[in-house]
């Protein structure tokens, strides 16, 4: 092999590398956006059951309950499964 093949397999394996873990990094951030997802759906469910709302007020709800804590939404979802699935024995 001359020295411009070598040069160019590897200039294409790193290419091909870090192509790689771009998508590797981009599956990760849509499986966490999805777990998120999830954990706010239901803590929606658990609000729209334990107060009799609807699902646009029981979102509301938890939207502006993190607005006044100044939190993100999912955290203060998390925060109201996890002390449902506490309190559900």
């Amino acid at each position: 092999m001359t020295e411009t093949t070598v040069t160019r397999k590897s200039k294409w394996r790193s290419r091909n590398s870090k192509a790689s873990r771009a998508r590797e990094r981009y599956i990760e951030r849509l499986e966490q956006k999805q777990a998120k997802g999830r954990v706010i759906q239901q803590a929606t469910r658990i609000v729209m059951d334990s107060r009799g709302m609807s699902e646009e007020d029981a979102y509301q709800l938890l939207r502006t309950q993190a607005m006044l804590k100044r939190e993100q939404i999912e955290t203060v979802a998390g925060e109201i499964v996890k002390a449902h699935e506490t309190l559900s024995f």
